[in-house]
């Protein structure tokens, strides 16, 4: 007879690596699935919806850029305290080619959500100079500062300056 040793046969479910290899694809198509249902249920703020009218007015922003800089425009985020940040717009030279002083509009965009972005009209405290105060944010923004009419523009990426124990120094008052 046959002197080999008897194995013992399992069925294929019983076997661990069987499992190991249905796990491996298994889990592949479980995570397309959480992304996929991640993206579509997901902001769509990243995206504008006006993205070619945004690239048609780059020529205006950056006339608009060069205007605010040569009127000297120049923008501070002063710590208030308690009272959260002040938004301080300063004129230089060039404040009297603005009629009347003018209106100041401010926004603060988050970088990927739109309902944490912020608008502010800045009142005149003095000639050339605007102000408001504005909550604190964590994080990084973009500050856009403008005239209403959009003849100066002045855009860069701000953080919320740290908290001190009280304003001091040059920038402490309007």
């Amino acid at each position: 007879m046959n002197d080999a040793p008897q194995r013992d046969v399992q069925p294929w479910y019983r076997h661990g690596w069987v499992w190991a290899l249905i796990a491996i694809p298994g889990a592949s198509v479980v995570f397309g699935i959480v992304m996929i249902t991640a993206a579509s249920l997901g902001p769509t703020d990243l995206v504008r919806d006006d993205y070619y009218k945004a690239g048609l007015a780059i020529n205006q922003d950056l006339e608009a850029r060069e205007r605010a800089a040569a009127l000297g425009i120049e923008v501070q985020l002063i710590d208030r305290g308690a009272a959260g940040l002040l938004l301080r717009v300063d004129a230089g030279e060039g404040v009297m080619e603005i009629e009347g002083g003018g209106t100041v509009l401010a926004e603060l965009q988050h970088p990927t959500l739109a309902d944490l972005d912020a608008r502010f009209e800045l009142d005149g405290v003095a000639w050339g100079r605007w102000a408001t105060t504005i909550d604190r944010f964590d994080g990084v923004r973009t500050l856009r500062v403008s005239a209403a009419d959009g003849t100066w523009v002045v855009q860069r990426e701000v953080r919320a300056p740290r908290r001190e124990s009280a304003p001091s120094g040059p920038g402490a008052g309007v």
